[in-house]
């Protein structure tokens, strides 16, 4: 309040002041609702009269970030450490609204709640303005951890004989779920693992694959029907191998200690959807008329090419999502196993799924680069 005194000379600043010997009033005595209006109150009109581009203004916003914080609906920071903006919305309706937004304009991508936007405080605001977030908007200011666990990474790609996913119009190739069980038993460091795979007959598959191959552990299987909380908690208390189809995202095993359950996790294979060139045709020729049939080949070509793109980010988001079940705070520390050979190794340039680098976050890239199929990776602490 002296800060505000001393610097906006606004005629809201008695308002404030109101506020506030009203607070002083009831201090001490027993905590009520008209506590909690009061407060409401008070940093609501702190945020009005901070609300502007002047440089006392700018300057407060620095300085006292935790005043603008309360209860915001949205707040926007610059995270130092990741080189990147972020977004965290907590009122239901304005999250689903920034979501389709990020999500459907073609310069903006939201990849678990990170903007790639530039990392300064003008970002901040362009961010701001074009989700016409003024007035809602809790702290802008640049705040970070220093510490995000430890993870390391082993890659199928970094095998040349890895057998590839798919065989004939498909189908799991026999040799790649025979591959993936030996990398469960042997490349898992620890006795409790976690499988993220791509469906629940792949997961039954797998099993089978795990039992016949000699398998000791208690194998607890997500079925399809099936609460996964109901499967977690079974592998909580059991430990082994859990399984699962639905677990990339949602999945929470931390003992009550805040231990991670698991020492390992397993992600079988990329989830992207096949080239459907029937349903390609049939959207181009909804979209010509006759006169216009001989633009058919050139609508279904950029039909794929979007389909394509929005299968791109579909898979980085749930890759990433996938990493995120492993660390759950920064002393934590696991090994990612991603069995699918389509997932480029950190030098990759030129193939065709390069994009999926992207899955990676930034501060885990100096273990993706040190990443191989040996159970001897070099772990990186951050």
């Amino acid at each position: 309040v002296l800060y505000l005194q001393e610097h906006a000379g606004s005629k809201k600043l008695a308002e404030l002041q109101s506020i506030v010997d009203s607070i002083r009033a009831i201090a001490g005595k027993p905590r009520t609702d008209e506590h909690v209006l009061m407060a409401r109150a008070f940093f609501a009109e702190v945020r009005s009269v901070t609300n502007g581009k002047a440089k006392w203004q700018i300057e407060f916003k620095q300085q006292f970030p935790n005043l603008l914080n309360y209860y915001p609906d949205v707040c926007v920071n610059s995270s130092p450490v990741r080189q990147s903006p972020q977004i965290i919305v907590s009122q239901m309706y304005v999250n689903v609204v920034v979501g389709q937004y990020l999500c459907n304009a073609h310069h903006s991508v939201l990849v678990s709640g990170s903007l790639s936007i530039k990392n300064d405080i003008s970002g901040m605001l362009w961010a701001v303005s074009s989700l016409r977030l003024e007035g809602k908007t809790g702290v802008m200011a640049q705040f970070s951890p220093t510490s995000f666990g430890t993870l390391t990474f082993n890659l199928a790609s970094a095998d040349e004989t890895y057998p590839e996913v798919y065989v004939g119009k498909g189908d799991l190739s026999k040799r790649w779920l025979a591959r993936v069980a030996t990398d469960i038993q042997e490349l898992a460091k620890g006795q409790n693992i976690v499988v993220l795979t791509g469906a629940h007959h792949e997961s039954a598959v797998l099993e089978n694959v795990l039992l016949a191959a000699g398998e000791k552990r208690i194998i607890s299987r997500h079925q399809s029907g099936e609460s996964i909380r109901q499967a977690a908690e079974q592998f909580m208390s059991v430990g082994g191998i859990f399984i699962t189809a639905a677990g990339h995202t949602g999945l929470n095993l931390v003992q009550g200690d805040g231990t991670l359950a698991f020492s390992d996790l397993v992600i079988t294979r990329i989830g992207m959807a096949p080239r459907d060139d029937d349903r390609a045709r049939f959207v181009a020729a909804l979209r010509c008329d006759g006169e216009n049939s001989h633009d058919m080949p050139r609508l279904k070509a950029k039909i794929l090419r979007q389909e394509y793109s929005r299968n791109i980010v579909r898979s980085v988001r749930r890759i990433r999502q996938s990493i995120g079940r492993a660390i759950r705070s920064s002393d934590h520390k696991a090994n990612i196993i991603i069995c699918d050979p389509r997932f480029p190794r950190f030098e990759d340039r030129d193939i065709k799924l390069t994009m999926l680098r992207e899955a990676i976050p930034m501060r885990f890239y100096d273990a993706y680069k040190a990443a191989s199929t040996s159970n001897h990776a070099e772990e990186v602490l951050f």
